[in-house]
């Protein structure tokens, strides 16, 4: 599970190896002595009187007199390092293990690496960040050009393949779910949200900026578009109905379908922009193109779905109508004997992204170059055993690795530019990962593990401690290179907002505030939901929870923070019953 481990000693220059304790001498010193000098070191060091507890000293030494010299060296108590703590942890001399810091200094150590620079950076980043608890402060957003701007005429100019859509003023489909009862809070009033009805929370909070949409799918995917505009874009897809699903996920599907893009003005209208329909199945992944568009393109957007193919669309920035079409997308990649799952764009500083990395149903990755997609992936290697249902990479700090998780229960990271010798496995757990994500400031891996818990480990494999514990299953985690801030989503219908540098910014007895969203619950009995927030924030609880099995209406199938910088603290959330939340999380500034 990564490279050894090695501890901090008295001067933060000075560091010990587990296997550099003072055993190791006697080696060294063996090929350098004599016959006589080896044996008479050997000699002293076995004749050494070992200190016993007061009331069995006597005892001891009669042993110690009686006992041949090559059993008193095996019953001395190890004096190194490494076996000092062994004996403290419990644990066997030879067990590999990972060290806990519990200092400041040592925590941003372990997590940042010894490197100076690197050092001072992860510093200052807590000690800015560790006064958010709650929110996070869109005064200390992380500046600089985060995506970059390029002309759609040479984007174009490079297909393949002629994109065929209609517009119409009509729907081309039916909606999953025709309207949703709801409760707000404690309230009596039921609202029966109509499909793309809009509930603003403006007209009960004049302070919280939120909406609440019916969306009219099961949500199961969703994608922020970046932009520099005002306004701000995201797309929004879902499962087929119950009745059209398969059976596997290893069998291939289609059917009618759609993607709905949703636009936010000035943070005060919140509209439909578009709906793209297609018969390519289920949505399994959306994914804007990391870039900024010029002229008439809004963005190219990433579809991997349930027929085993993914597709990048080109979705125009002017529409006669708002229902769209599309029978062929610009640009498509199928790979025979086995279904495109999730994939991840291959951003690499300011260039364009021209590349996608996919992982696929039999344990396979494969790195595709849109603009050469006639010839094939660029290769094509087995890292899993089985379904690959996530990547994510690890930008910007390390461009080239990749985090992969698949149904073989391994979370691996993987170096694109050597991927068959450099990929190692970070974890093996006992259940599936569903969730895992990167976050940039803190250069860790933010992953879900026993289903029910979210852990925090560095990429250095050095660290790892638990950020928050669920009732349900942990289905999906959402992080941002603008701020710290993780949110996680889970089966219990709980949207909970976790700062990880409370933890790094004060003792090891400091526990990270959590603050729950919100939380919507269903009552099968009157077939009804509840959607309650204005929680108060609270500490996460050390003791083991219970595993409950929740509804599978009220399911949080992904979280996404805004990643342009006017936006940075809009955050998105869908639910498996059609319900779309997107909130703003800023911290408000009080005079």
């Amino acid at each position: 599970m990564g490279p050894k481990t090695r501890r901090r000693n008295t001067s933060p220059d000075e560091y010990i190896a587990e296997d550099e304790d003072e055993n190791m001498e006697e080696f060294i010193l063996d090929d350098f002595l004599s016959d006589e000098e080896s044996t008479s070191r050997r000699s002293l060091r076995n004749g050494r009187k070992t200190k016993a507890p007061t009331g069995t000293r006597k005892k001891a030494s009669i042993e110690d007199n009686t006992a041949s010299p090559s059993e008193t060296h095996e019953k001395r108590p190890v004096s190194s390092t490494r076996g000092r703590l062994s004996r403290l942890n419990g644990a066997s001399e030879q067990s590999p293990r990972k060290v806990y810091s519990k200092g400041q200094e040592e925590k941003i150590m372990y997590t940042y690496g010894t490197d100076e620079s690197t050092f001072q950076q992860g510093k200052s980043l807590v000690n800015t960040w560790k006064q958010y608890e709650t929110a996070p402060g869109a005064t200390c957003f992380e500046k600089g050009p985060m995506f970059a701007e390029i002309d759609s005429d040479g984007f174009q100019q490079s297909s393949k393949k002629k994109q065929n859509f209609i517009a119409f003023e009509n729907q081309f489909g039916d909606f999953s779910n025709n309207n949703i009862p709801l409760l707000i809070g404690n309230q009596e009033p039921v609202y029966y949200l109509q499909p793309h009805q809009i509930f603003d929370d403006e007209s009960r909070h004049s302070l919280r900026k939120g909406y609440l949409v019916n969306t009219g799918i099961h949500v199961s995917s969703l994608s922020w578009l970046p932009t520099t505009e005002e306004a701000q874009y995201v797309a929004v897809g879902g499962l087929l109905q119950s009745g059209e699903l398969a059976g596997s996920i290893f069998t291939p599907t289609s059917g009618r379908n759609q993607i709905q893009i949703w636009k936010l003005i000035k943070e005060k209208e919140l509209s439909l922009y578009c709906t793209v329909w297609h018969d390519w199945g289920s949505i399994y992944q959306l994914q804007w193109c990391p870039c900024v568009f010029k002229e008439d393109v809004l963005g190219y957007l990433g579809i991997v779905t349930s027929d085993g193919i993914i597709r990048v669309v080109n979705v125009p920035r002017k529409l006669t109508h708002k229902n769209i079409f599309i029978s062929e997308a610009e640009y498509m990649l199928q790979l025979p004997n086995c279904l495109i799952s999730c994939f991840s764009w291959v951003l690499s500083g300011a260039e364009f992204p021209k590349q996608l990395l996919v992982g696929c149903s039999n344990g396979y990755i494969a790195l595709w170059d849109i603009f050469d997609s006639n010839n094939g992936p660029l290769f094509y290697i087995p890292i899993h055993d089985s379904y690959i249902h996530m990547i994510t990479q690890c930008s910007n700090e390390f461009p080239t690795m990749f985090i992969t998780t698949a149904y073989d229960c391994y979370t691996r990271l993987i170096d694109i530019r050597n991927p068959e010798f450099e990929n190692k496995a970070l974890s093996h757990k006992r259940d599936i990962c569903y969730a895992v994500a990167w976050s940039n400031l803190l250069q860790s891996i933010i992953s879900s593990t026993e289903s029910q818990l979210v852990m925090i480990e560095s990429i250095r494999g050095l660290t790892t401690q638990i950020l928050d514990e669920r009732h349900g299953s942990v289905m999906c985690l959402g992080t941002s290179r603008l701020h710290p801030f993780v949110a996680i989503g889970s089966s219990d219908g709980i949207v909970t907002v976790i700062n990880p540098f409370r933890l790094l910014g004060f003792s090891h007895k400091h526990r990270a505030n959590v603050h729950r969203i919100f939380q919507l619950e269903y009552s099968e009995k009157e077939s009804k939901y509840r959607f309650s927030n204005n929680f108060r924030p609270g500490l996460t609880k050390s003791r083991k929870l219970d595993m409950y099995i929740f509804p599978w209406q009220i399911q949080i199938n992904c979280t996404e923070w805004n990643p342009n910088y006017s936006h940075g603290g809009w955050l998105a959330s869908g639910m498996a019953c059609g319900l779309l939340r997107l909130e703003d999380l800023s911290a408000i500034h009080r005079s």
